[in-house]
């Protein structure tokens, strides 16, 4: 090893060296071949401009030397020209053990908007998994909105309780309907009387958008004792909250099915709820009928609503 002094080959040894040989032998190899001078050599193949093959391989080799040097050495091809060297690095930093990498990753993430170059990231995180979550959270501050909804998402699919607060914070307190959406989403994935609670809360929502979302989360998440709320969501104003709400209650049953059929009976809701029933399965509707009014025969009235959803007798 003494007379080896050729970039290319320590390179190769430091990259591929740990498929060929045992993991003493390399360490050995890696650390005999390490030193400020290698380290120069790899800094100044980072700044040729004109060889992304040599810039790319000099970042995998102080990737995988992984020193705290070397990785302050190689967080300069996050800003790389080629989109392709900046994948490379991402996903190296990711795979490295120490939390100053989940630093770097956030702090360019704050000034990184390419919608490429966020899904690496977002797949950077979910490898880093759990450790990252306290420094994600902090970019829920952030004033770009793209961010905040990149990392609410990113954060609900890590599923992880510490996330709980933060959310229902962004679900009370954003001004932005679009981030109090995903925040909701966010939080139907714990499924705990909590969320519930402050998801029917935020049925009151000022915006459609998100008091539409959360009668569809409601239905989703199979709790009968939503009903009750949802019933209320069929006087909403907004016709695509009430088609979310009849789904949300298609979802959650037979009860949810004898709640629409009772809604068809009553002056104050609208005329859609109706329309929606037409779109029910006959089976369950007459099923669900039949449980609500017993075995008698039906009143007029509901009768007549059946007979108006083109439902064949019972």
């Amino acid at each position: 090893m003494d007379k080896l002094d050729n970039l290319d080959i320590k390179q190769d040894l430091i990259n591929y060296g740990k498929k060929d040989l045992y993991i003493s032998d390399y360490l050995t190899v890696k650390d005999y071949l390490v030193d400020d001078k290698l380290l120069k050599k790899l800094l100044m193949e980072l700044s040729s401009k004109n060889d992304i093959k040599n810039r790319k391989k000099a970042g995998l080799t102080l990737l995988n030397i992984g020193t705290s040097q070397a990785i302050n050495y190689v967080t300069c091809l996050l800003y790389d020209e080629d989109k392709e060297v900046k994948i490379t690095i991402i996903k190296g930093l990711s795979e490295i053990k120490d939390n100053i990498v989940i630093t770097i990753l956030i702090n360019y993430l704050e000034e990184c908007d390419d919608m490429v170059i966020l899904e690496e990231l977002r797949l950077a995180f979910l490898r880093i998994g759990d450790r990252g979550v306290s420094e994600l959270l902090r970019l829920l501050d952030s004033d770009n909105d793209i961010h905040v909804k990149w990392a609410v998402k990113l954060l609900t699919k890590l599923s992880d309780e510490r996330v709980i607060k933060p959310f229902m914070d962004l679900l009370y307190n954003h001004k932005k309907a679009k981030i109090r959406v995903v925040a909701a989403i966010g939080l139907s994935k714990f499924k705990s009387v909590e969320v519930f609670e402050v998801l029917v809360d935020k049925l009151n929502d000022t915006s459609y958008e998100v008091r539409a979302e959360i009668v569809s989360l409601l239905g989703n998440l199979g709790n009968t004792e939503a009903i009750f709320y949802l019933d209320k969501m069929l006087r909403d104003e907004n016709v695509v909250v009430r088609n979310n709400t009849c789904q949300a209650l298609l979802k959650l049953g037979k009860e949810g099915i004898k709640q629409l059929i009772l809604a068809t009976e009553k002056d104050d809701y609208p005329n859609d709820i109706s329309d929606f029933l037409n779109t029910i399965n006959a089976a369950d509707l007459i099923k669900s009928a039949k449980e609500l009014y017993g075995h008698q025969d039906l009143d007029d009235r509901s009768e007549l609503n059946l007979i108006n959803f083109n439902r064949i007798g019972l």
